[in-house]
Formats: C-alpha cells, sequence, structure tokens
C-alpha cells in the first residue's frame, strides 16, 4: 500500500451527487451542523442518515417482502453491544479491585496523609468510574439490545441483512434476548446497588459485599449471552469475509465485519446523493482494506478530513454539548 495509492482513493472533498461516506465520534452532536452543511449544497435531511438508518437498495433484494434490511447488520450490531458490554463488565471488576485495595489500606494504614489522598483524590476518581460504567450499562443492558430485538415483528428477517446467517444463529438471537428478560430484575437491582454502595459517603470504607454479589451476577449473565452472541456470529466475521481487522480480538473482528457490509450496501448506492456518517474505526476498517475491497465507488472522508469540511464552511462541533451515545429514535430503530 503507498502513499500514493491512499491519496487517490481517499477524499478529502464533499461530492453533492454521490453518496458520501464520513467518519464521526458518535459521541459529538454533529447532526445539525452536517443538515446545514447539506442544506448548502440543496440537500435536506432525506439526503442524511446516522450509521444506524441507511437502508439497503430494494432493488437489489431477492425478496420485496417485509422490512429492508439497513447498511449496518443489526445482528451484527447486537453482537458488537454484547462485547462492549463485556468490557464494561471488565472495567467494573477492575474497578471492584482497586476499591479492595483502597479498603484495606483505609483500615491499617497509620499514615494521615495517605489516607487523605485516598479520600480526597483515589476514591471520588474511582467512584466516578464506577458511575460511568454503570450508566453506560444501563443504556445497553437491558436498555438497546431488548429494543434492537423487541422491535422486530421478525427477528427472521434480520437474517437478509447478513445471507449467511442460519437459522441457528438466529435462534441464538433470541437467546439473548431471552437471557436479558429473564434476568431484568435483577440487572437493574445489581447495577442499582453498585451505585449506591459507591455513593454511600457516610459508612467509608463501605461494605462491599453486596458490591461483590452484583459483579458475580452481572458476569454471570453476561457471559451466557456473550456466549450465545458468538455462536450467532461466528461465520459472519472477518474468518470468512475479504477485510482484515484493524486490531487482534473478537470485538475488532465484528467492527471489521460491520464495516465490509458497511462498504458493500456503499458501494450499491454510490449514486444515492448525501451524506452517511458511520464510526470513524468503520472508515479507518475500509481504508486499510482498499487492496482487498477495491476502490469505493461512493466517496470516503475520513473523519479529521470532513471536520475541516465543515470548518471552512463555518460549521463545527466543538463545545457542543454531546448526543446521548443511543438516542430514543436509535432505541426504538435498530
Amino acid at each position: 500500500m503507498s502513499t500514493i495509492y491512499f491519496a487517490k482513493k481517499i477524499s478529502t472533498e464533499f461530492v453533492p451527487n454521490k453518496l458520501n461516506v464520513a467518519g464521526e465520534n458518535h459521541g459529538e452532536a454533529s447532526r445539525k451542523f452536517d443538515l446545514e452543511f447539506l442544506s448548502r449544497y440543496d440537500l435536506n435531511s432525506e439526503n442524511y442518515w446516522e450509521e444506524q438508518e441507511l437502508s439497503v437498495s430494494e432493488e437489489n433484494l431477492k425478496e420485496k417482502k417485509g422490512m429492508v434490511p439497513k447498511a449496518d447488520p443489526a445482528l451484527l450490531k447486537l453482537v458488537h453491544f454484547v462485547l462492549l458490554i463485556k468490557e464494561m463488565m471488565t472495567d467494573l471488576e477492575n474497578h471492584f479491585s482497586s476499591l479492595l485495595g483502597l479498603k484495606k489500606i483505609m483500615n491499617t494504614s497509620p499514615d494521615k496523609w495517605r489516607l487523605i489522598e485516598i479520600d480526597q483524590i483515589q476514591l471520588p476518581e474511582l467512584k466516578e468510574k464506577v458511575k460511568t460504567e454503570t450508566d453506560m450499562m444501563e443504556i445497553f443492558l437491558p436498555g438497546v439490545i431488548v429494543g434492537m430485538l423487541n422491535n422486530y415483528t421478525s427477528i427472521e428477517g434480520r437474517a437478509r441483512e447478513v445471507d449467511l446467517l442460519s437459522s441457528v444463529q438466529i435462534k441464538k438471537s433470541y437467546e439473548i434476548l431471552n437471557i436479558i428478560n429473564e434476568n431484568n430484575e435483577k440487572i437493574k437491582q445489581s447495577l442499582e446497588i453498585i451505585k449506591t454502595e459507591t455513593n454511600d459517603d457516610e459508612h467509608k470504607p463501605w461494605d462491599l459485599t453486596k458490591f461483590k454479589d452484583s459483579i458475580i451476577t452481572l458476569k454471570n449473565i453476561i457471559d451466557s449471552i456473550l456466549d450465545s452472541a458468538y455462536e450467532m456470529s461466528k461465520n459472519v466475521l472477518t474468518t470468512n469475509l475479504q477485510i482484515e481487522p484493524l486490531e487482534t480480538g473478537l470485538e475488532s473482528r465484528v467492527s471489521a465485519s460491520r464495516s465490509y457490509y458497511m462498504n458493500q450496501t456503499a458501494n450499491e448506492l454510490s449514486d444515492k446523493p448525501g451524506l452517511w456518517k458511520v464510526g470513524s474505526s468503520h472508515v479507518d476498517d475500509i481504508i486499510k482494506n482498499i487492496p482487498l475491497l477495491g476502490e469505493p465507488e461512493y466517496n470516503l472522508i475520513p473523519k479529521k478530513a470532513f471536520d475541516e469540511i465543515l470548518f471552512k464552511h463555518g460549521l463545527s462541533v466543538v463545545n457542543e454539548p454531546a448526543r446521548a451515545l443511543v438516542t430514543d429514535n436509535e432505541r426504538e430503530d435498530k
């Protein structure tokens, strides 16, 4: 792969009469700027899609009945979300271990300055980390995942997004839904206990017994979901696709698999004028794999380049409040 090769294939300009696929950080509040930008080319909200909004071309469907599949396969996205939850779970376990270590010091150390440091610096930092992880887990479990599956009258319809899915794998998606539904109250209670225990400033160092029990409960639930998610997706991962992941590990492989299908649909819709915003890692996947995937027929714009395009038009997302990682519309539509 040469620098000349990439310079030729990757765009730094917006092309109004083509499909433009641009990278973004999902937390940025960019929609209103993107729409303002499109209006300057006589394009509007009908020419704008966030990552989960673009659908495949109906002309290319073998079956015309049922829902139109998404460009970003929902079932692969589901697996990716489960893997993200697994990462959050690992972070929570690490925070718990850190709390145990600090509790031991607080119970035994004669150094009052060390105790002050723990009380005023380390514990507040850990509390904030725990809050971040539990808040995110509350969004994803059960909100997003159940929302993704519950809003489909027929999960079999999603198999059309990924033509390699088998009936066994589709059944696994039902298993994920059932596991979460059956454990819904346990999930909520466990997250609430963790948040409550780490907000009890009157009883430090905290009794972490309930925290530990909640960690074990969540981990068992998430591990069972992960087993089903991996079985559901294993033959549509990068081992069977012409794409190399950015990193090693299952999450990167699932992300690259999503990128493969995004690129496939974007090529099919290359003459559809507008802007499709996707996670910048998917743009990076496609750029890395141009020798395998071929030159994009659409206009591919890395995040940094698109930010510069907006800036030239007097538009910027800097200092704007971030949008929620998953909006109410996404919960309904995924």
